[in-house]
């Protein structure tokens, strides 16, 4: 008994002298954001292939967006890195992928500030094609990411991001998630 209690004493005193104080111990603030996501350019269409069941699947397509929102640790030059499973009318799909936040980065030529890793999925509904300018003109994508800071001023952080976008509005993805 009397050697429990000097290892419980031992303990709570190499505990407490270094620093760990469970009373006042610091839990990560959440930061809510909201902004959007603009397209900059197209880098690569990627494969596609049409599947035994006639769907079509794409693979590697890959494009530049900026990210821009109310807070500075989610804001700056994004490359999307996307799959998908589409119906061959283009009116439904199942998308995923990666992507990198280069937080701080507008123009060619800024420094990276931070940097995001992101996987993410989606979902196209509705999608209605338009041939003659080979876009969809109507249709929803809702999609999540979620993403850890590897770099810079994001290093350590973890963030959830939630993406729509309304093709009747404009390529334009409207973005709310948080940090941690």
């Amino acid at each position: 008994m009397k050697c429990s209690k000097l290892l419980l004493l031992a303990l709570a005193t190499i505990l407490f002298s270094s620093g760990c104080n469970i009373a006042n111990r610091r839990i990560p603030q959440k930061t809510d954001f909201t902004g959007t996501c603009t397209p900059v350019k197209d880098i690569s269409p990627g494969t596609t292939e049409v599947l035994e069941s006639g769907k079509l699947l794409v693979t590697g397509q890959t494009s530049e967006w900026y990210d821009s929102t109310n807070i500075t640790l989610v804001t700056g030059q994004s490359i999307w890195i996307a799959n998908r499973v589409m119906e061959p009318d283009f009116s439904s799909a199942k998308l995923w992928g990666t992507a990198v936040i280069n937080v701080g980065v507008k123009n060619e030529g800024d420094p990276v500030l931070g940097k995001w890793e992101l996987i993410w999925e989606a979902t196209l509904t509705g999608g209605v094609f338009d041939p003659e300018t080979g876009t969809l003109t109507q249709g929803i994508i809702k999609g999540e990411a979620c993403g850890t800071g590897v770099s810079g001023n994001v290093v350590g952080m973890v963030g959830h991001w939630i993406y729509t976008m309304d093709f009747s509005k404009g390529d334009i993805y409207y973005s709310t998630g948080y940090i941690k």
